[in-house]
């Protein structure tokens, strides 16, 4: 079995649509209980997800991650960039390497935990990255 890039960030983006549909729906809850909805579940097929409303909220979210991400590599990456040459790029590759690491930890338990971590600690993730 081969990695493939593309399948993870798919696979994260199946996670975060979920993620977000299921705290959208959660609200609607709070606003509407006489109205029933289906049941999101994690790492299922949820129609309900592919709503304009929860895809909105899935844009505007998704939006927030990579602005923060490219916005932060924009800065820090001439910085890392003239800390390799002094310390060595070995080095500096493996530290900037934890970050993805932190992030995808934090998209696990948010994933894993959506009871205990609310979906937008992946922001969080996006910083480390």
């Amino acid at each position: 079995m081969s990695y493939s890039p593309r399948c993870a960030h798919a696979y994260a983006h199946d996670r975060i649509v979920t993620l977000v549909c299921r705290h959208y729906f959660a609200e609607q809850r709070v606003l509407d209980p006489d109205q029933t909805f289906l049941p999101v579940v994690i790492g299922g097929s949820n129609i309900q997800c592919n709503s304009a409303p929860v895809q909105k909220n899935v844009a505007a979210f998704t939006l927030v991650l990579s602005a923060l991400a490219g916005g932060l590599s924009a800065f820090t990456a001439p910085k890392l960039g003239s800390l390799s040459d002094r310390f060595g790029r070995k080095r500096l590759l493996v530290i900037a390497s934890c970050g993805g690491i932190v992030n995808e930890a934090i998209t696990i338990l948010a994933a894993k935990y959506p009871d205990v971590l609310d979906y937008r600690f992946l922001i969080l993730g996006s910083f480390f990255e």
